[in-house]
């Protein structure tokens, strides 16, 4: 049963889907967890207030010193909390508005949009080369096909090197998908 192309509607449907998903996936992997550990904390640190009150003046001194521990860390965890998410989130938005400029652009070139994927985050390697961009730094990958005539993909490939969320074009293979088509299939990968 042969399989029709997806519409572009459909495809940027698609899109959405996998960021919601990713979206997803950063709240019940990464924020939940850091979330149930300052409410454990905290509720913690209610029951050492209630000990400390209740104990009677000698005893008090290391329960002091044990509550005060716990404040410490509960203020450093808290900070940590909001560090991570505040980066986290930064991220994720620039990601999100970087993917949905390309998207755009590559619609606004009258390009059709094959295929779309966002790897995982490359890790930058520490004995890596200043020349070698790709190794240096830590980036995310995102994979795209798009389809359309030549001078199309060529605007685009030109447009999107002036975008200011582009930070490297690691790859671009342009060929026609069949030997009688004009128009070209250029596969992109694209790091941010």
């Amino acid at each position: 049963m042969p399989r029709r192309a997806l519409t572009r509607t459909e495809k940027v449907l698609l899109v959405v889907v996998l960021l919601a998903a990713g979206i997803f996936l950063y709240v019940r992997y990464l924020y939940d967890p850091l979330a149930r550990q300052y409410e454990q904390d905290r509720a913690r640190l209610q029951e050492l207030r209630r000990e400390v009150a209740a104990a009677q003046p000698p005893a008090a001194g290391p329960l002091q010193r044990q509550v005060e521990d716990l404040r410490q860390e509960l203020k450093r965890k808290e900070q940590e909390r909001d560090a991570a998410r505040s980066a986290k989130a930064e991220q994720l938005s620039e990601l999100t508005r970087g993917v949905t400029e390309i998207n755009a652009l590559a619609l606004a070139h009258q390009l059709e949009i094959k295929e779309v994927s966002l790897k995982a985050e490359r890790k930058a390697k520490a004995d890596a080369p200043p020349e070698k961009p790709e190794e240096a730094f830590s980036w995310k990958e995102y994979h795209m096909v798009v389809w359309g005539r030549t001078q199309d993909v060529a605007d685009f490939t030109r447009t999107l090197g002036q975008r200011k969320y582009l930070v490297y074009l690691e790859g671009l293979e342009a060929k026609p998908e069949k030997k009688e088509d004009p128009r070209l299939q250029a596969r992109l990968k694209i790091l941010f």
